[in-house]
């Protein structure tokens, strides 16, 4: 990971910090978890729901990208991008096990791509 931080992550980092969620972009990967755990248990929980909300938006957003959303290609698009990111259907629900660094990743791209295409539209 490089040292340098770019506009478009400090643009986005923002963003986060204005949704109230951390920010994830250019910093240690260690940050997002430990800036969680430094949290009272209230922030902790508030600033994972709005993370997730995120990510659900996020995730409609890529489907939509791609199909119409009134296809079935749409949905099932939605289906394998949640299972992906760790969001599937686990009876236990989707913090009963540790995400993988593939699940992790993907959540940050899709947040950050939403986010970056959220505010362009805003822009516009």
């Amino acid at each position: 990971m490089s040292s340098q931080i770019d506009s478009r992550e400090i643009f986005i980092n923002m963003m986060c910090i204005e949704k109230g969620i951390v920010p994830f972009l250019g910093v240690n990967t260690n940050h997002v978890s430990e800036t969680l755990f430094n949290m009272n248990e209230h922030d902790r929980r508030v600033a994972v729901r709005k993370f997730r909300k995120i990510l659900k938006k996020a995730i409609r957003h890529e489907a939509a990208t791609w199909h119409s959303t009134d296809s079935c290609q749409y949905i099932d698009r939605i289906k394998k991008l949640r299972l992906n990111a760790g969001l599937g259907d686990n009876p236990m629900g989707s913090s009963s096990k540790k995400l993988s660094i593939r699940a992790r990743t993907l959540r940050r791209t899709l947040v950050a791509r939403y986010l970056a295409d959220a505010s362009t539209k805003l822009n516009n």
